[in-house]
C-alpha cells in the first residue's frame, strides 16, 4: 500500500548521535531549498534536535519534519564549519509501506532522480 503525507523529502540517518542528510527523494523540497548530502540537522523550528525529548535524534527529526503539505518548517544545519538556515515548504510525498508499516529504505532509495 501507499502512504501519502507532507514531508521535506530528505532521507536521514543517525550517525554518532547526529542526524545527517544521506539522500533525497525525487522532487524533494529539501534538495530544492539547497540542503546537501552530508548536512547535519541541528534544529527544527527553533528546537535543538537533542532537546525535543524523544528516544533518538533521528526519531525527533523524522517526527518534526513531517506535517501537512504546504506548511513550512525552519531548519538550521551544520555544513562543514558553517551554520545555515533554511525555510522549507513540505510537499506531498507518497511512500510504499509494508506489513510492519515502515517504508522500505531500499525501495525509496532506488527511485530514479531527475
Amino acid at each position: 500500500s501507499i502512504v501519502t503525507r507532507g514531508a521535506i523529502g530528505a532521507m536521514l540517518q543517525e550517525q554518532e548521535g547526529r542526524v545527517v542528510v544521506v539522500s533525497f527523494m525525487e522532487n524533494s523540497a529539501a534538495e530544492a531549498a539547497g540542503l546537501k548530502i552530508g548536512d547535519i540537522i541541528a534544529e527544527v523550528d527553533g528546537q535543538a534536535i537533542r532537546s525535543l525529548g524523544m528516544a533518538t535524534a533521528l526519531g525527533v527529526a523524522m517526527h518534526a519534519l513531517r506535517g501537512d503539505p504546504g506548511t513550512t518548517v525552519a531548519l538550521r544545519v551544520n555544513r562543514d564549519s558553517q551554520v545555515l538556515s533554511f525555510n522549507l515548504t513540505r510537499r506531498l510525498l507518497s511512500t510504499p509501506v509494508f506489513d510492519n508499516g515502515a517504508a522500505s529504505r531500499a525501495e525509496l532509495n532506488s527511485r530514479p532522480r531527475r
